[in-house]
């Protein structure tokens, strides 16, 4: 017999074949024949039936466990399973079904080995039961397959993840937050609320009874650590052991939970998420500028009891708000401060290849993001589709996307408004003025100035003289007689004579004198070379030939290969930060306040220094590719910085070898110069690139042309004034022809003349005489430089900002040589479905953040309620707190998890609230001893929490309690980080240039301490702090030797020691008694037995014995105090909690 979809039929029949019609009909035969039509039906029936058996419950299994090692890509083993001659076919060992039996199969045996290593699918999880019957019944049909081809590489991979997809997103995590009936356990009276009965309903399910509830200080010392970080103090623990009011616990967790220690605690539960360090790591451990404020925002945040919602959105997109929080009390924004997190990763000052290093860096931005916020691995997807989790590539790159269009910020915040205050005072001055300047340039022009040509020539006759009669009687204007100017020797005659003579400023002239003996007077681009550079004198014979007559002459502009302008008067296209760049481009030309004068620049030149010179910020250009061996530049400034960031590399201080050139500073004693990156470009052609010009304060940049080419000369700039050789008077002529031109031009919005640069520098530095404009320009220089007295510091925070929308492609097999399909910017499919993220303009960062919050996404609160418990109870309801994909632990409680996140999004996701329930629940409140001797064997993991969990103390933790109980314990708050205390066995220290910590860091919470990557405090891993590489949501709680050891060791214990024992000698003057007491509610939290007090006591006296202290000089010897602090230091129950 064989079978057919579970039913059995006749061989013979299965066998006919039409001859077999052709022979006589019996009666027998021919009723066959009548119930043929409905024999035949009925097997068509059936042949659907199984199709739809293999379609729905088969070929998906194949195509999510097996296709991947067994399909059209790879076929391990010789076996492929993506078709129906291949499952029959086999491989190496054979077929791998025989149809109708199932059993002796070996597709069936690899898949229910008991043993892993040769158990299929392998490294995954086993297949459930159910789908194994699923196969199982499947090939004892007859291993019914419609798959008669097999697919093409391409169309097989498409085909399975579409199954593999559909299949993975029904995983529990991926599944909308339920909202779980509160269920009533048999004993009513235990609970005080839903968790409890949650906690109890299982418990009763095994027949647990939970332990009973522990001591009064236990809880208090319990809660303390829980909360703040710190135990409780001797005068605390003396308050809550009197109050025997009914809330008395709620009233201790409202004020820990409202205490500024509770945003310490809590903020370094989240560091340990976004991998919080102060340096890059790798060879040179280089700093991350203004790490610490990241730090600082956290604790603020906490104390603050910001939304869960609203902290999210400003990690995804706080310079993007609409309405950033602002600081409380004294204004500044807040939010922006969240996204530096993005950037606190490890980086290498020296990638031979920038666009792999990229690629890397956004990796471990994206595994961090996705399992701090998410529980997933979406990293895996790098390279190819999730292994386990409905993630895909194409998921992975459409986040890439979104940081591909942001950038890397400094961002310049107002500390209290006042900055912005100033800011926009300015701007309304500046334009009110701008009209007051033109219309005194406009007067001076009328009246011949500026005049140029009478100091020309006067100054030439003091260089050149001849000397007259009298001349050194005469002393400098603005000098004693006795006192000559350090290049007298090189005046022919006084300048007071001269200026007398010729009836001119001899203070202006002076500073016209002193310009034209300068160092750099004799250099090609000092702006008085027209002048100084041309000869013969006067008097003088030209040679053969014609007198060339004075005139101004200019060449012609170069066109440049490439020119990257600022497209509009508000720098669209570009990307301004900070407050230096605000009045944009003026379309009619600018000018500014330098010095005494003011500098006037013609259209399109983006300059900081328009409003105030104490200004910064930092303007941006567009992304690029690059494309030729050199960019010019012509800038002018003093102490701005220009960088070119390639494949968003920002270490360019820190390495010379692969980027000498792409980063310059910027000093050009105010006129216009030309820079050049002109070495190294040619091996990054080809890359994606942007450009920063940079104003840090005190000074300015400005920026007229930035020129691509392939030429290692910059091109000619504006031309020039070019005087021919002439008599000095024609000369000086043509110099003061120039300048008037030059003005002409500006005033009238024409564009930029030859002479402006000269003109500007003039009076820049106060060379040009205005006549009766200048007590009106003398005015607005007055205003302006009173004005700008006092504008604010802006805070520098490592921020991120958006850049220009790059496209973006899929990486083959996570290779940045090898492109793949585009992709959207877009959120996981399985939570937000197909269809990218509606942006309206910019990186979508504000529209991933609203995806990510919204009440769809079910892991943000799921993750973010069971981290909570984790801190709470010592352990997540799903153990693996940063994967709630297929390899995490599933969860011990679901119905409970799904309560918890739905409660946490009726009340508005308040963390301290969350905590607040939680620590308030008779589960928290048990001993961490079972009542029940047998309650370990039905529950050895106490998954279920039968009794609460024995806690091990962080290392930070640790620390601070030393520090708390000594009395060291400084609570300032905020602040730069205190240096690293350098011990001898931190390794090879050249590279750091930061002085060495104090031992006990100032006696700050160990929060405040530096992190830097290479030099990790040995104290903190001895108790296993995790080195900040990527996320980790559950620190290791090892129990070590080198923890014991450290506690006897470490210079820091025995410090603390001394201390604690100087101020109980101090404290408690000749009383042994009292000062016991103190040392046990200090160091554990509760005061001694009897027998321990003794036991200290009689410690004392044989310590005392040891070095023949005598028994009256006990009581006042330090020393041996300090022996006994130091024992309960070294007690378990010191780093235990109970």
């Amino acid at each position: 017999m064989a079978t057919w979809s579970g039913k059995s039929w006749p061989d013979s029949l299965l066998r006919m074949s039409p001859r077999s019609f052709c022979r006589p009909v019996t009666l027998g035969a021919t009723a066959l024949l009548w119930l043929l039509p409905a024999v035949l039906l009925r097997a068509a029936s059936g042949a659907a039936e199984s199709t739809a058996f293999f379609e729905n419950r088969i070929r998906p299994v194949l195509a999510s466990e097996c296709y991947e090692c067994h399909g059209a890509a790879k076929q391990k083993g010789g076996l492929r399973l993506d078709s129906r001659d291949g499952v029959r076919r086999g491989g190496e060992s054979g077929p791998a079904v025989i149809p109708g039996d199932g059993r002796g199969s070996r597709l069936v045996q690899a898949i229910t080995q008991s043993d892993p290593e040769h158990r299929m699918p392998r490294n995954r999880p086993p297949l459930e039961a159910s789908v194994v019957a699923d196969i199982v019944r499947w090939v004892d049909a007859g291993a019914p397959d419609p798959r008669d081809q097999p697919p093409a590489a391409d169309a097989s991979a498409k085909a399975s993840w579409e199954s593999v997809f559909q299949s993975r997103r029904k995983w529990w995590s991926l599944q909308p937050v339920g909202q779980p009936a509160v269920p009533m356990p048999a004993d009513t009276l235990w609970a005080h609320g839903a968790v409890d009965r949650f906690i109890l309903a299982k418990l009763e399910e095994r027949g647990i009874v939970p332990a009973p509830d522990a001591g009064a200080l236990v809880w208090l010392r319990r809660v303390h650590f829980a909360i703040t970080g710190l135990p409780p103090s001797p005068e605390e623990v003396a308050d809550f052991s009197r109050d025997r009011a009914p809330d008395a616990r709620a009233r201790v967790v409202d004020r820990l939970l409202n205490s500024p220690r509770y945003g310490e605690r809590w903020a370094r539960h989240w560091m340990d998420l976004v991998r919080f360090a102060e340096t890059y790591g790798h060879e040179q451990d280089f700093p991350i500028a203004h790490a610490w404020r990241y730090r600082d925002y956290l604790i603020r945040a906490f104390n603050a009891d910001v939304p869960y919602d609203q902290f999210v959105r400003e990690h995804l997109a706080g310079d993007l708000l609409r309405n950033p929080r602002r600081h409380p009390t004294v204004g500044f924004d807040e939010s922006v401060i969240g996204t530096g997190f993005w950037y606190l990763h490890q980086a290498t000052h020296a990638p031979v290849d920038p666009v792999q290093d990229e690629a890397d860096r956004i990796d471990n931005q994206i595994d961090v993001f996705s399992k701090t916020f998410l529980g997933l691995t979406v990293a895996c997807a790098r390279c190819h589709d999730h292994k386990f989790d409905a993630v895909s590539t194409r998921d992975y790159y459409g986040l890439v996307a979104f940081l591909r269009a942001s950038r890397q910020d400094v961002a310049y915040v107002d500390p209290d408004g006042s900055l912005a205050a100033g800011v926009t005072g300015l701007q309304r001055l500046h334009a009110e003025q701008t009209g007051r300047v033109r219309a005194a340039l406009r007067k001076a022009r009328a009246a011949g100035a500026p005049a140029v040509a009478a100091y020309l020539l006067a100054a030439d006759e003091v260089l050149h003289g001849p000397a007259k009669p009298g001349d050194a009687a005469i002393p400098a204007p603005s000098e004693p007689a006795s006192k000559a100017p350090a290049d007298a020797k090189r005046r022919m005659r006084p300048v007071a004579a001269v200026a007398s003579e010729r009836g001119i400023d001899p203070v202006r002239f002076e500073k016209w004198v002193a310009e034209c003996l300068a160092p750099d007077a004799v250099k090609p681009t000092h702006p008085l070379q027209p002048w100084l550079g041309v000869a013969p004198r006067a008097g003088q014979e030209q040679g053969k030939g014609t007198v060339v007559p004075p005139t101004v002459v200019s060449k012609p502009p170069v066109p440049p290969a490439v020119y990257l302008p600022f497209a509009s008067s508000d720098f669209r296209g570009w990307f301004p930060s900070g407050q230096a760049f605000a009045p944009g481009t003026n379309p009619d030309g600018n000018w500014r306040v330098a010095g005494n004068g003011i500098d006037l620049f013609p259209a399109g030149v983006a300059h900081s220094g328009v409003l105030a010179a104490g200004l910064q910020g930092t303007l941006r250009s567009p992304t690029f590719e690059l494309g030729h061996n050199c960019i010019h530049f012509r800038l002018a400034g003093t102490g701005g910085q220009v960088r070119l960031i390639i494949a968003r590399y920002g270490l360019l201080e820190y390495n010379s070898l692969l980027f000498e050139s792409a980063h310059f500073k910027v000093n050009t004693d105010g006129r216009f110069d030309w820079f050049s990156i002109n070495t190294g470009l040619a091996r990054h052609k080809g890359r994606p690139a942007y450009l920063e010009i940079v104003d840090g304060g005190g000074g300015h940049v400005a920026v007229d042309q930035i020129v691509f080419s392939d030429n290692p000369a910059p091109p000619p700039g504006p031309g020039g004034i070019a005087v021919a050789a002439g008599s000095p008077a024609e000369r000086a002529r043509a110099m003061e022809a120039g300048v008037q031109r030059a003005l002409d031009d500006w005033l009238d919005g024409t564009g930029p003349a030859e002479g402006l640069p000269l003109l500007s520098w003039l009076s820049q530095r106060g060379l040009l005489d205005w006549g009766s404009a200048a007590p009106e320009l003398d005015a607005v220089v007055a205003e302006r430089t009173k004005a700008s007295v006092g504008l604010a510091e802006p805070i520098r925070i490592l921020a991120m900002t958006d850049g220009s929308v790059e496209p973006t492609r899929v990486f083959v097999r996570g290779d940045h040589r090898n492109p793949g399909p585009p992709v959207s910017r877009r959120f996981l499919e399985a939570v937000s479905g197909r269809e990218p993220l509606a942006i309206a303009a910019g990186s979508g960062r504000r529209e991933l953040a609203d995806a990510l919050v919204a009440d769809a996404n079910p892991l943000l609160d799921r993750v973010l309620v069971n981290r909570v418990w984790a801190h709470v109870f010592g352990r997540g309801l799903v153990p693996t707190v940063d994967n709630f994909g297929a390899m995490g632990q599933g969860p011990t409680h679901p119905e409970l998890l799904d309560w918890l996140a739905a409660d946490f999004r009726r009340r508005g996701r308040s963390i301290k609230g969350l905590i607040r329930s939680l620590c308030l629940t008779r589960t928290y409140g048990m001993s961490s001893s079972p009542g029940d001797a047998g309650v370990e064997a039905r529950d050895p993991d106490n998954a279920l929490l039968h009794r609460m969990r024995l806690v091990r103390l962080e290392g930070e933790t640790v620390r601070d309690a030393l520090l708390a109980a000594s009395g060291r314990l400084n609570p300032e708050q905020f602040g730069p980080s205190v240096p690293t205390h350098f011990t001898p066995f931190m390794g090879d220290r050249m590279w750091v240039k930061n002085a060495d910590g104090p031992l006990d860091g100032n006696g700050r919470r160990s929060v405040y301490l530096e992190t830097r990557r290479n030099f990790l405090s040995p104290w903190m891993l001895a108790f296993d702090l995790p080195v900040p590489d990527t996320t980790v949501g559950q620190r290791n709680s090892s129990n070590v030797p080198g923890q014991a050891l450290a506690l006897m060791n470490d210079p820091l214990v025995r410090q603390q020691a001394d201390v604690w024992a100087a101020n109980l000698v101090r404290r408690f003057p000749g009383d042994s008694r009292r000062r016991v007491e103190s040392l046990f509610l200090g160091a554990l939290g509760r005061p001694p037995l009897p027998v321990e007090a003794d036991r200290i006591l009689a410690f004392l006296a044989a310590q005392a014995g040891e070095r023949g202290i005598g028994p009256d000089a006990i009581d006042g010897d330090p020393s041996l105090w300090a022996d006994a602090c130091h024992v309960l230091f070294m007690s378990k129950e010191f780093i235990h909690v109970p």
